[in-house]
């Protein structure tokens, strides 16, 4: 039997996807530097679906973050709240990325 979700319930689950994909794939580039070449990284997420207003294929930025390396493996991961961490981190969000609305990245984004 199939239960619907709320509202509420599918916007939490996204948003959350959204921060601990990108908390997780900034850990795994700096996991895979073995070496400790990276210094930064600067790391934009979004979304390509069909916009309803004009039927074509766009691609909607959700998230956008730039991050130091020390700064990012000072953060014990195991016991982080992403939504904290990523704001921590001073990552520019989208207010409503279920929908998908793109972020206001006009500021551009600062480690």
């Amino acid at each position: 039997m199939e239960t619907k979700l709320a509202q509420k319930d599918i916007t939490t689950r996204y948003t959350n996807l959204i921060n601990n994909m990108t908390l997780r794939t900034v850990h795994e580039v700096w996991e895979s530097d073995r070496t400790g070449k990276i210094d930064s990284i600067s790391l934009a997420g979004g979304v390509n679906h069909v916009d309803p207003a004009v039927g074509k294929d766009v691609f909607v930025q959700l998230i956008a973050m730039a991050v130091d390396r020390a700064d990012f493996l000072d953060i014990d991961l195991s016991r982080i709240t992403p939504s904290e961490t990523v704001k921590h981190l001073r990552a520019v969000v989208s207010k409503s990325p279920h929908r998908p609305t793109p972020i206001d990245d006009k500021k551009g984004v600062r480690g």
